[in-house]
């Protein structure tokens, strides 16, 4: 008997807490990265709402538009639309003299 595999898409924190002037530890920032590690996972997908999130409520009010990232994934992941279901994924950076160059994954439907 074969293994099914059962996709999970789920949805990355959103922008919650005051900004600070500085760069600074963030323990909701270590969290956010430790969701994104799981994309290494067969048939994960993360919707991002950064974007969404306002800094003193910790459910977005949103909810159509984080609703709209996980049917993206769901269609090009689960059901094979050619859709794009996700942003630039950071992928590497390299120093090159004075300069950083930072490697995405594509963002069009091969990530």
């Amino acid at each position: 008997m074969q293994e099914a595999i059962f996709p999970f898409y789920y949805v990355q924190l959103a922008n919650y807490q005051p900004t600070k002037p500085e760069p600074s530890e963030s323990a909701w920032a270590e969290l956010r990265e430790a969701q994104s590690m799981a994309l290494k996972l067969p048939a994960t997908g993360q919707a991002v709402i950064i974007d969404i999130g306002e800094a003193g409520i910790i459910h977005p009010t949103n909810k159509q538009d984080v609703g709209k990232r996980l049917v993206l994934w769901a269609l090009a992941k689960t059901y094979g639309r050619e859709v794009v279901h996700s942003g630039p994924i950071y992928k590497s950076y390299e120093i090159r003299g004075d300069s950083v160059v930072i490697s995405f994954e594509p963002s069009d439907g091969d990530s």
